[in-house]
C-alpha cells in the first residue's frame, strides 16, 4: 500500500491566532455569566426556600421573645403587650410578614415547594441547565482557568505580531496580569 502524500497547511497567521482565541475568551465570558445566572436542582432550591422561610420566623421569634418574658410577669390583661405581638404592617413590614412565616410556616411551604416544583416539571431547560452550589466553584475556577490560558496565549501572539511588524489592538478588557506576566515579558 502507497504512502498517502503529506498535504501542506500554512500555520495560522497571529491576526488569526487572535481572533480564534478572542472567539474562545468571548465564548469563557459567557459561560462564566450562565455559571453565575444557572438556576439550582429543584430539591436545592426548594431547601433553600425552606432556609429561608426559616430566617423569616427567626426574626418573629427574635421579636416576640422580650414581650412573652413580660407575659409571664403580667398580673392581669395586658392588650399592650399583646398588640406588640401583632406587628403591624405599616410601620415593620417586615416583621409583619415574619409573623405571617410563623403562622403559617408549613402552609406557605407546601405552596411554594409545590409551585416550584411544577415550574420544574414544566420547563426542561431549567432543569437541563441546573448548576448545583457546590458545583459551581470547581466550575468557575476551570473556566477562569482556561480564561487566563487563552488570554496568555492572546496577549503571545499579539507580541508575536508586533515583532513581525503587525500591530494588533489588545482587548480593551484585557486583564492586566496577563500583560505583565513573565511568560509575556520575557518570550524566550
Amino acid at each position: 500500500m502507497a504512502a498517502r502524500p503529506a498535504t501542506a497547511t500554512t500555520p495560522p497567521t497571529d491576526a488569526e491566532r487572535v481572533a480564534a482565541l478572542r472567539e474562545q475568551i468571548a465564548a469563557i465570558h459567557a459561560d462564566l455569566v450562565a455559571l453565575d445566572a444557572a438556576p439550582l436542582p429543584y430539591a436545592e432550591a426548594a431547601r433553600h426556600l425552606g432556609a429561608a422561610l426559616d430566617q423569616l420566623v427567626a426574626v418573629y421569634a427574635d421579636h416576640i421573645a422580650p414581650t412573652v418574658l413580660s407575659l409571664t410577669r403580667e398580673t392581669g390583661p395586658n392588650v399592650g403587650l399583646v398588640e406588640l405581638l401583632l406587628p403591624d404592617p405599616r410601620f415593620d413590614a417586615r416583621l409583619h410578614a415574619a409573623l405571617l412565616a410563623t403562622v403559617l410556616h408549613d402552609t406557605l411551604l407546601e405552596h411554594w415547594r409545590a409551585t416550584l416544583r411544577q415550574r420544574y416539571e414544566t420547563e426542561p431547560a431549567l432543569v437541563a441547565a441546573a448548576i448545583p452550589l457546590g458545583e459551581r466553584a470547581a466550575r468557575a475556577a476551570a473556566l477562569r482557568q482556561r480564561l487566563r490560558e487563552c488570554e496568555l496565549a492572546e496577549e503571545q501572539a499579539i507580541c508575536a505580531a508586533h515583532r513581525g511588524g503587525m500591530a494588533i489592538d489588545r482587548r480593551a478588557d484585557v486583564t492586566i496580569g496577563v500583560l505583565f506576566d513573565a511568560s509575556v515579558l520575557d518570550p524566550g
